[in-house]
């Protein structure tokens, strides 16, 4: 049944096996086959997705260089106009070698995520030591602590709980002053939210800011964004079978990003 879920050309068509359904030996080896299907499937969609966002990213900035060598070409054009030409090339070049750059950053990040070596860590400690750091850095932006895990322990990597919190408080401090971070039990998950007292996002961008490159929230000017920090935040929530979501907030009235993750 497993060797009958790829086609010819390697591609998984059958991602539920029946012997999900039994509950001997056979039934959890079935179960883990599902569960190794589900993985490469979902790496499989990340690499034709990063595909066409590589290409869609790298489009512009290449239409303007062949734009300006055309021009450059004609040698129709003062001194002065074929300095602000040779400036956009060196300029659109300098973006698709970020761009690039990035994607390989963000790529050497994925291929940790599934080997990162995970330990029990007590959040709430965890979260209080970060901040900590960060507000030394940020020394403008206020941070508000309400932990109720009462020294409760998750299983994840150091590393990965580092990049996510970085990503998801440096995303926050880019369009706030102020930011929340609350941590509650329900059932066999923690709830981790941070919020912020920022313009919010809109109902329309809940859902893509997830997305590699999305960036559209007009940030403070002493931040940038580069597109990748959310996209990051929700490939490590995945790693750890968890969930993100955004809502608009009700304590600060900015955005308010909820994560899950169950503990075992």
């Amino acid at each position: 049944e497993t060797k009958l879920a790829a086609d010819e050309n390697g591609k998984f068509t059958k991602t539920v096996l029946y012997g999900n359904e039994r509950k001997d030996e056979i039934g959890a080896l079935s179960q883990s086959f599902t569960s190794v299907i589900e993985k490469v499937n979902y790496r499989i969609s990340e690499i034709e997705s990063l595909s066409s966002d590589l290409s869609h990213e790298i489009k512009n900035p290449l239409a303007v260089i062949s734009n300006m060598a055309e021009i450059l070409e004609t040698g129709d054009f003062t001194e002065e106009e074929r300095i602000e030409f040779s400036k956009s090339i060196i300029n659109e070049a300098k973006k698709i070698n970020s761009i690039v750059s990035k994607i390989r950053e963000a790529s050497k990040i994925e291929n940790k995520i599934y080997e990162a070596d995970k330990e029990k860590i007590s959040l709430d400690n965890f979260i209080i030591s970060y901040t900590s750091c960060f507000s030394e850095q940020h020394n403008d932006i206020k941070i508000i602590h309400n932990l109720n895990l009462n020294n409760k322990e998750i299983l994840v990597s150091p590393d990965l709980l580092e990049l996510m919190l970085s990503n998801l408080l440096t995303n926050a401090a880019s369009f706030a002053n102020t930011i929340s971070v609350t941590t509650t039990i329900n059932n066999n998950t923690v709830v981790m939210e941070i919020e912020d007292n920022g313009p919010g996002i809109p109902d329309e961008e809940k859902e893509i800011i997830f997305s590699r490159f999305y960036s559209k929230r007009k940030s403070k000017d002493k931040l940038s964004h580069d597109g990748l920090g959310l996209y990051l935040v929700k490939y490590i929530v995945n790693s750890l079978n968890g969930d993100i979501k955004v809502y608009d907030g009700e304590k600060l009235g900015g955005a308010n990003f909820v994560i899950i993750i169950p503990f075992n």
